[in-house]
């Protein structure tokens, strides 16, 4: 559970938590956006337990890539415009070395 900007998680799910955390704030930041905490948090948890990072391998980016460009598209026009793209990513992850070629996903 993620707390809201400003008022955070309420008393009822604090108290049916096993654990809280706290992100501490230095200056003049007052609150973060939950995109920003949530970030923040998972980054730290990946540090200190590596382990609990996915192994993905390339085949599989590929099959999940294809299936969300699939279910993204609305219509036929965009499936067809969305495969076209999931598949010069796809073409990219392996030619790059299974990245999935990140700072090409924008539409």
């Amino acid at each position: 559970m993620i707390g809201a900007e400003h008022e955070g998680v309420s008393p009822a799910m604090l108290e049916a938590s096993s654990k809280a955390v706290y992100l501490s704030m230095v200056g003049f930041v007052e609150s973060l956006n939950v995109g920003v905490a949530t970030a923040l948090a998972l980054q730290r948890i990946l540090d200190l337990c590596p382990s609990m990072r996915g192994d993905v391998s390339v085949g599989e980016q590929l099959a999940m890539r294809s299936a969300f460009y699939r279910r993204l598209a609305r219509n036929k026009t965009q499936a067809r415009v969305f495969g076209r793209r999931a598949a010069v990513l796809n073409r990219e992850a392996v030619l790059g070395g299974g990245q999935g070629g990140a700072e090409g996903t924008s539409m």
